[in-house]
Order: C-alpha cells, then sequence, then structure tokens
C-alpha cells in the first residue's frame, strides 16, 4: 500500500504533463513531484528532521557536526556549504549574518518546520497533506527550480561573482 500512492502520484504527474505543450522530458523533470513522495513516509520525516535538528544544534553549539564530503574531498564548497551556520544564526534571531552566510537558509528553515508539522498531522491529514505538496510541485517545479537556483547561487559565489 505504502509504495502505490507514490508511483500513483509519479503516474498521475506523468499522465498530465504528457498532455502539456512543450519538451516531454525537461518538463516530466521540473515537473515530477520530489519532496511529496519522500516524505509520505513518517519514518523518512524523523530521520530528515532528527538528522538536520541534531547538525544544526551541533553548529550552533560551537561543536563539530558532519563535515561536507565534497569540501572535504575535492577543497570545494558545495551548494549547501554553510547551510547548518546560517539556519543556527537564524535560530539565534542573527538574520543579516545568515544571510551573509548563505542565501536559502531561510527558505530550507521555513521547509523543515512545514515538513516537521506535516509529520505530526493526523493520518487524514497527512495524506491530503502530501497530495497538495505533489499537486504543487507538480503545477509549479517549485522543487527542482528551487535546487536549480541553489546550483545557480553556488556557482555565484564560488567564482566571487556574488558576496553578500
Amino acid at each position: 500500500m505504502k509504495e502505490a500512492v507514490p508511483s500513483t502520484l509519479k503516474q498521475s504527474a506523468i499522465s498530465r504533463i504528457d498532455r502539456g505543450h512543450g519538451s516531454p522530458r525537461i518538463t516530466r523533470f521540473l515537473f515530477m513531484p520530489v519532496l511529496a513522495p519522500m516524505i509520505q513516509d513518517r519514518r523518512i520525516i524523523r530521520v530528515l528532521m532528527g538528522v538536520a535538528a541534531l547538525q544544526v544544534w551541533l553548529t550552533a553549539m560551537g561543536l563539530p557536526g558532519w563535515q561536507c564530503p565534497i569540501r572535504s574531498l575535492l577543497g570545494v564548497p558545495c551548494p549547501g556549504c554553510g547551510l547548518s551556520t546560517a539556519m543556527a544564526l537564524l535560530l539565534q534571531g542573527q538574520w543579516r549574518e545568515a544571510m551573509s552566510v548563505h542565501a536559502f537558509a531561510s527558505v530550507f528553515l521555513l521547509g523543515f518546520v512545514i515538513i516537521a508539522i506535516v509529520g505530526m498531522l493526523p493520518a487524514h491529514l497527512h495524506r491530503e497533506t502530501i497530495r497538495r505538496i505533489a499537486w504543487l510541485e507538480q503545477r509549479t517545479g517549485f522543487t527542482v527550480l528551487l535546487l536549480i537556483g541553489m546550483v545557480v547561487y553556488w556557482v555565484l559565489r564560488l567564482f566571487g561573482l556574488f558576496c553578500p
């Protein structure tokens, strides 16, 4: 039963996309639900929220958290480098400093709060909320656009073209 809903979400998205205009591959990629199927399982929500909360807490306490594997291996920061520090600064009320560390911190913090709330909803509201998130992803492609925006932001920061 758990597998039927994510595939149903995907099939629904594909059938709506196939009726539309434009390149089917690009449209499928941009408008495929990503977040909704991932947070459908409450266990995944608990793991995601637990790991995120622990990382932000360790960072806020000045303790070493998980190091970025890309930065450790290649010496280059990844698109998400600085998010933990920026979210810890946001939670401490240091908005300006947080935005100078990573511009997407507020978006991710809001997303984590929403995901945590969705994880605590009663079963019928949880299902309905997941359905609405999938619908929103199908209509706007916001998840993929957010990730593309992060990569663009990362490239600009990497080459010194964007320094808040």
